[in-house]
């Protein structure tokens, strides 16, 4: 029988099994008493007309079966017969771990809170509190998601797959593990993310992931971050988009609750290159977190090679308006490569010091620079440019 059905509607190919069950169902259905009334009145109008021309009962039933069956198979097509064949695949969802890889995650801080600290050094596998500042705010959230070499993803990825992205100003994907047996190389990639990132813009990539599943059925992203977002992103819409989608969002705080005095100094910026005893400046940004008031901070411009300061300004930063500039100026004694470091001096206490300096480097060049001076005659400003030109060692004058 089930030979001759996939042969009348052309189903050869399309393997029937079990969990594929072949359907009939109706584009416009009828409902069961409207049904039943047309059945009857349809038997009453064949009846009638089989009773004006008074045959017999043996020969009226077959031929009004047939007519009632034809009535029947035109009202049923008018219904909108389908038959469909069903099948039934299962695909695993997808949990995303969305990972910040933003600078402020290279932070080391202080756990001042006794009961913090402790739980803090419990779920990053830490044999002590006073240890967590040995450790940044990514350190920290890596060992307690590779604790036990990784369970709690084994377990998860027997059901559904792990997806493993960062964000900072944009995001990436980095692995997959969609079976306990790729959770080693997923935390394998965890170990290796870098936190460099200029910005964070978590609602960015919330929207990003929840919009682009990349053909997944998303059961939940975790984020883990220190909530620290630089980018004018709106978190509002991200969560309402998540709502809407019936995937929840939990966060794996990091970082102390102990903010910090931390002087940063910005990106510095100097010249490729300059003569010998030429004056060039160096400028650069200093800020401060974990202070209310304005500080006075001295900033210092030392020589790599021999520790000496070379060069010292001092500048008030507030952590209201951000980012304070600040210039030194210095003339350099000898040619060739040399390497400077830009150093803000710390505060009282402060114990972070590696965004403190930042070593720049400056070719200096034993040249003159060849100036042929013409006037029409040996006026006042002529005599003054002529003498001033002459004490220049970086000028040659003729």
């Amino acid at each position: 029988m089930t030979t001759i059905v996939e042969w009348l509607l052309g189903l050869q190919n399309i393997r029937w099994q079990r969990d594929s069950p072949l359907l009939l169902q109706w584009e416009r259905e009828v409902e069961p008493w409207v049904l039943f009334s047309l059945a009857i009145l349809a038997a009453a109008v064949v009846g009638a007309v089989y009773v004006r021309e008074r045959l017999s009962l043996a020969r009226m039933i077959a031929p009004a079966a047939i007519r009632f069956l034809l009535i029947a198979l035109v009202a049923a097509l008018l219904c909108g017969p389908a038959v469909v064949l069903q099948r039934n695949r299962t695909e695993p969802s997808c949990v995303v771990l969305l990972v910040d890889s933003s600078q402020s995650m290279s932070r080391k801080e202080l756990y001042r809170d006794e009961e913090f600290g402790k739980r803090a050094a419990a779920g990053a596998g830490v044999a002590q509190p006073s240890e967590l500042n040995q450790f940044t705010r990514l350190d920290l959230a890596r060992r307690a998601l590779q604790q036990n070499n990784g369970a709690g993803f084994r377990a998860m990825t027997a059901k559904q797959a792990v997806q493993l992205s960062t964000f900072a100003g944009g995001m990436e994907t980095l692995a997959l593990a969609q079976e306990p047996a790729r959770v080693d190389e997923l935390l394998k990639t965890l170990g290796e993310v870098i936190p460099d990132g200029g910005a964070s813009d978590l609602a960015a990539a919330l929207s990003h992931t929840l919009e682009n599943p990349l053909g997944r059925r998303l059961s939940a992203i975790v984020v883990v971050s220190d909530g620290q977002v630089t980018a004018p992103g709106n978190m509002k819409d991200a969560v309402e988009l998540a709502q809407g989608r019936q995937v929840p969002i939990f966060a794996v705080r990091t970082g102390s609750s102990f903010v910090q005095a931390d002087v940063e100094l910005g990106p510095s910026k100097l010249e490729e290159a300059v003569y010998l005893h030429d004056v060039f400046s160096v400028q650069a940004c200093v800020s401060i977190r974990g202070s209310e008031e304005p500080r006075d901070i001295t900033v210092q411009l030392k020589d790599v090679a021999t520790d000496a300061n070379l060069a010292s300004a001092q500048v008030v930063v507030d952590p209201k308006h951000g980012c304070a500039p600040v210039e030194l100026r210095v003339k350099p004694t000898r040619i060739g490569r040399q390497r400077f470091r830009v150093e803000a001096v710390a505060l009282p206490g402060e114990e972070n010091l590696e965004n403190n300096a930042e070593v720049v480097e400056i070719q200096v060049i034993d040249a003159r620079l060849r100036i042929l001076y013409v006037d029409a005659y040996p006026r006042y400003e002529y005599r003054y440019l002529k003498n001033a030109l002459l004490r220049e060692q970086t000028a040659e004058l003729s």
